[in-house]
């Protein structure tokens, strides 16, 4: 044994181990034990101090092993297969990470530690006010001169990035269950951002490649260059075949990962790999997005996989960790920054017709994901209108984008004005979700500005001003994206993802007006009607999902669930809250509830029945619902008793529900001592919308 080989773990085994310029990190063992570790392997400072020790792959000795560096740069250059990197890998590999005894070791650690790359890449995107501004051909990112020999920026890399990529290849072996699995995505989704035939078309391809860790790295290395006269029916061949990227590898797996959460292909996954690979299978996607992120940050120039990984490992990541934990805020900067990077706010007439409408979907996406966030997290948007120029895509159906661009250029003048279809009958397309969401985000943006003011007559006339053109936009939408309720009563008409979809777009439209009618509620006391009435209707809404949700064939609990915490209990408590004063004052509602006092009761009583449901059944959220479905049931039983006894009744010992919506926008507040400790956003699924 060398004296940076990880030692027998066993009592006094380590102490004899000597550790150079790096540190130990404790065993599993110990650190369960909270006792000292003698048993640690080397790891370097850096990573020793962000606490990050387990996923360091410190060299305890980098200039010993100079042959070995040589061979395998040369390996690099010249192209070697995967057997030999994986072996000259092995030999320059000392220090292996510390798994615990019932952990199954990951294939792919994220190293802390960055390569020694010193020529920088490209800057991209250099805006009208930039300091090379005078030279406007260098305001397109497509021509700039590269900066650097990208040869060198791989060869630069530490070994065992090397090996890492191969061990991402070997995950095509699981491609058949992929392919599965981003079918099924694709076949049920209505949201999905990326155009199905370049991630379908570049999955074919896949299933072909054989190729090896040296050349993917290769062409990962290399500047993604989109030639004007690409079609949008071979663009997946810049990136698959004999060009095979690293970042296309990730793609697919990210979306696999989502269909995987929702249980998609849940049956045949189970069959060929056990119960428990349907839990570990999207993380394991999760940390492949990461890995190949962490390779492609340092070696090559922003491009627009890059933008949909980012977005799509985004996606993924709220649906493991929650949309409020940090790690998701934070992925949702860096997809923020790529946007800009790579130019996608604004609008560029030397681009593809395919490429160009593609990033408009992608920035639309992205933007109103930022709006929702934002409005959820109580944040700053980090993307903003005012200082873009991107248009909304145009509502094309997504294989009408591999057509020839002349072909494309006259589909492209059969849309109105406006830029929707009017193809008769209507049908309902990803392009068309898109536009609505984009269009609806632009109205939040201006709710979120307005949030952050005072009450003032000026604020309150602005708020109004909102509410009207918010109701004006809803009206020029297409007919047939704006029913809800009444798509869930003509089943077989519409397939459940085109109503899940109606009733998503309408529930977004209407908390608008809810955030709206809240703000407003600060300066005048005469907008609690119109917030009750808000109020009323999303309750219905989100009843109504729940009703027709639980016979349709596609598993929707995880959007129910959703529904219910991001809409339903806003409106809930603005209405058990409506009830209790009444209760208490005698004075009337400003509302009346379908009619009735007593159909308003019978509602509220469903939609607790709901998360008492939740709250038995569901793991991740049932202390939430439960806790939640206690505070709103001891102000229902308040009000129902009310009428039978004059005698006071004694306080909640839930404390005053108002808490619970204390904020400005009528999301849930910072009293988390209610919540107990957990995450009131771990639910906040970005599947949908």
């Amino acid at each position: 044994m060398n004296q940076f080989t990880r030692p027998d773990k066993t009592p006094g085994a380590g102490k004899n181990v000597r550790r150079r310029n790096g540190k130990f990190a404790s065993c599993e063992p110990c650190r369960k034990d909270k006792v000292r570790c003698d048993h640690g392997i080397p790891v370097c400072s850096r990573c020793f101090q962000r606490d990050t020790a387990t996923r360091c792959f410190y060299h305890p000795a980098p200039l010993t092993r100079k042959s070995e560096t040589k061979n395998l740069r040369a390996s690099l250059s010249n192209g070697g297969n995967a057997q030999e990197l994986q072996d000259q890998q092995e030999a320059t590999t000392d220090v292996i990470a510390v798994e615990g005894p019932n952990r199954e070791p990951s294939p792919f650690k994220a190293s802390a530690c960055n390569p020694e790359i010193e020529t920088p890449l490209p800057a991209g995107y250099l805006g009208p006010t930039s300091f090379l501004d005078a030279f406007a051909e260098t305001r397109d990112t497509d021509k700039q001169p590269p900066t650097a020999t990208q040869t060198e920026a791989a060869e630069a890399l530490p070994a065992h990035w090397a090996h890492k990529v191969a061990e991402i290849l070997r995950w095509l072996k699981e491609l058949p269950i992929i392919e599965h699995l981003v079918h099924e995505y694709y076949r049920l989704s209505q949201s999905a951002a990326i155009p199905a035939p370049f991630i379908l078309n570049a999955l074919a391809s896949l299933l072909g490649d054989t190729a090896s860790a040296t050349s993917v790295l290769h062409n990962t290395s290399k500047r993604l260059v989109i030639p004007p006269t690409t079609e949008g029916s071979g663009f997946h061949e810049l990136f698959t075949g004999r060009h095979l990227r690293l970042e296309i590898i990730a793609i697919i797996g990210a979306l696999a990962g989502k269909a995987s959460c929702f249980a998609l292909a849940h049956g045949k996954v189970s069959r060929h790999f056990g119960p428990d690979y349907q839990a570990r299978f999207p993380r394991r996607m999760m940390t492949m997005c990461d890995t190949v992120l962490e390779v492609c940050r340092f070696l090559t120039p922003t491009n627009d996989l890059t933008v949909w990984l980012q977005h799509e490992s985004l996606l993924l990541s709220g649906l493991l960790h929650g949309d409020t934990s940090s790690e998701t805020w934070h992925r949702l900067g860096e997809l923020s920054t790529t946007l800009f990077e790579l130019g996608l706010h604004r609008e560029s007439n030397e681009l593809p017709i395919f490429l160009a409408e593609t990033r408009r979907r992608i920035f639309a996406a992205a933007y109103q994901l930022d709006k929702t966030v934002a409005t959820f997290l109580g944040r700053p948007p980090r993307i903003s209108i005012r200082h873009s120029d991107c248009k909304p895509p145009l509502d094309l159906a997504d294989e009408i984008l591999t057509a020839d661009s002349g072909h494309l250029q006259l589909i492209t003048k059969t849309l109105d004005d406006s830029g929707w279809s009017l193809q008769e009958p209507p049908v309902f397309q990803r392009a068309s979700w898109i536009r609505v969401r984009f269009e609806l985000g632009t109205l939040r943006e201006e709710i979120l500005e307005l949030s952050l003011r005072p009450p003032s007559a000026d604020t309150a006339a602005q708020l109004r001003d909102i509410s009207l053109r918010s109701e004006k936009t809803w009206s020029s939408l297409p007919k047939h994206l704006r029913s809800s309720v009444a798509a869930w009563r003509e089943p077989g008409i519409l397939s459940v993802s085109a109503r899940l979809m109606l009733t998503v777009a309408h529930l977004a439209h209407l908390y608008d007006e809810f955030l709206v009618q809240r703000l407003l509620l600060r300066e005048d006391s005469q907008a609690q009607g119109a917030l009750l009435k808000v109020s009323a209707q999303i309750l219905s809404t989100v009843l109504t999902l729940g009703t027709y949700g639980e016979a349709a064939t596609v598993d929707l609990r995880r959007d129910f669930i959703w529904a219910i915490l991001l809409y339903g209990f806003p409106s809930a408590s603005v209405l058990v809250k409506a009830l209790q004063t009444q209760s208490r004052t005698d004075q009337p509602l400003p509302y009346v509830y379908a009619g009735s006092r007593a159909a308003l009761i019978r509602d509220l009583s469903v939609f607790l029945s709901h998360l008492e449901s939740i709250a038995k059944t569901d793991k991740v959220h049932g202390l939430l619902c439960e806790r939640t479905s206690k505070a709103l049931l001891q102000i229902l039983d308040e009000v129902l008793e009310s009428g039978l006894s004059s005698a006071p009744l004694p306080p909640s010992e839930l404390g005053d529900l108002s808490d619970l919506v204390s904020d400005d926008l009528g999301l849930l507040g910072d009293e988390m001592d209610f919540w107990g400790g957990v995450d009131p956003g771990i639910v906040f699924d970005q599947w949908l919308l």
